[in-house]
């Protein structure tokens, strides 16, 4: 079985941003980079940001520094 990062990264981005992942892990590969049965941490939202910032989708980093100072309050 071949992991895909890049599904990975979006499925994980996608569960931090709200949506659920029995929502669409059926239909999709069901790789994650973090566990989203457990509690959110915070480097997982710093590897997020890295990741999307190297990839260019500065509109998921800013959604993501939103989430990170969220996270810091």
């Amino acid at each position: 079985m071949e992991i895909n990062i890049d599904k990975a990264f979006e499925n994980s981005y996608r569960v931090v941003m709200g949506e659920k992942p029995e929502d669409f892990i059926i239909k999709d590969d069901g790789f994650f980079i973090h566990n989203p049965e457990r509690p959110l941490e915070l480097q997982t939202l710093f590897d997020l940001l890295l990741y999307f910032e190297e990839t260019e989708e500065y509109e998921k980093c800013y959604l993501i520094k939103q989430k990170i100072e969220l996270f810091n309050s």
